[in-house]
């Protein structure tokens, strides 16, 4: 008798399952009858049962009797402490006992692609080698991952302060919040239906996606390259100014506060390998030190040691 009723065995697994499940006649009763042992998989015809109900006489002594937990994982203990508790109970009340108990409240969120499954048969059938299965799948979770997170890159792109917005003498825009109710909204319009044929509830598995730390993950990889991103557009945008002109009317505070920004601005961008050209980053510090040059030489001896 074999549970579940679709586990396939081949004739040389039920042979050596039923000749290895059984101590000799004289150690099985000794000591403790529970033990493990290692089976081989076996090529060859797998048929659906092990055997008819009839084969399997439930009146015949505890001795003749096994409950055989077969499983391709090396988890000893856990199965053995798991048999302690299920054969006591199998041997009084049999079959019954062997019933799913646990069962999962977790639902699917988007229907199953029938044609990838026509196709992964198919591909059963034909013998296809595993590679090109593999291939097959992995393409298809690829598509549906950029399917889903295609929406998110746009939604979080448009958080993104406009490049007019970044001056060189002030500090750049903050980018705006990651508002979930707003992202669902883009939805009806530019939603993985664009790109993806399968239906389902995407709103709940967007939903259950921010609920995750993945989410997290995402969310902050992405700020931290925008936020890069901010700093390297106003390094440009400090490039591209007149700096001559914008010193005319300033306090010897402030050119050196902005002598001091300067430097922590070109020293993050080289530490954090901001996305910004080595030209740039020489024009910086050519304009840092064509400030300093303007100051009193007191402060220029100031500088050049700070």
């Amino acid at each position: 008798l074999v549970y579940p009723y679709d586990f396939r065995l081949t004739e040389k697994e039920k042979t050596n399952i039923c000749y290895l499940s059984f101590p000799d006649s004289y150690s099985g009763g000794l000591g403790d009858t529970q033990f493990s042992f290692r089976l081989r998989q076996s090529g060859g015809q797998r048929n659906t049962h092990f055997g008819d109900d009839g084969e399997y006489n439930r009146e015949a002594p505890l001795t003749l009797q096994s409950l055989v937990l077969v499983s391709r994982l090396p988890y000893v203990n856990l199965f053995q402490s798991l048999l302690q508790l299920i054969a006591p109970e199998y041997f009084d009340k049999l079959e019954p006992c062997l019933e799913a108990g646990i069962y999962t409240s977790y639902k699917i969120f988007l229907h199953k692609d029938k044609t990838l499954i026509k196709r992964l048969l198919k591909g059963i059938q034909r013998k296809r080698p595993s590679e090109v299965q593999s291939a097959l799948l992995r393409r298809h979770l690829l598509e549906l991952t950029q399917s889903f997170i295609i929406p998110l890159e746009h939604y979080i792109a448009s958080l993104m302060p406009l490049q007019r917005a970044i001056t060189p003498w002030k500090n750049p825009p903050q980018i705006r919040p990651f508002r979930q109710e707003d992202f669902m909204k883009t939805l009806e319009h530019a939603g993985p239906q664009l790109t993806c044929v399968l239906k389902g509830d995407w709103l709940g598995l967007y939903r259950r996606f921010f609920k995750s730390p993945n989410f997290d993950g995402w969310y902050r990889q992405r700020h931290k390259e925008m936020t890069q991103k901010l700093e390297a557009l106003h390094l440009e945008a400090i490039c591209e100014a007149n700096i001559v002109a914008w010193m005319k009317d300033k306090s010897e505070v402030e050119i050196v506060d902005l002598v001091l920004k300067l430097r922590e601005k070109l020293i993050r961008a080289r530490c954090h390998h901001l996305p910004v050209k080595e030209e740039t980053l020489q024009r910086v510090g050519l304009y840092i030190e064509t400030i300093i040059g303007s100051l009193p030489e007191d402060l220029q001896t100031v500088l050049h040691h700070h």
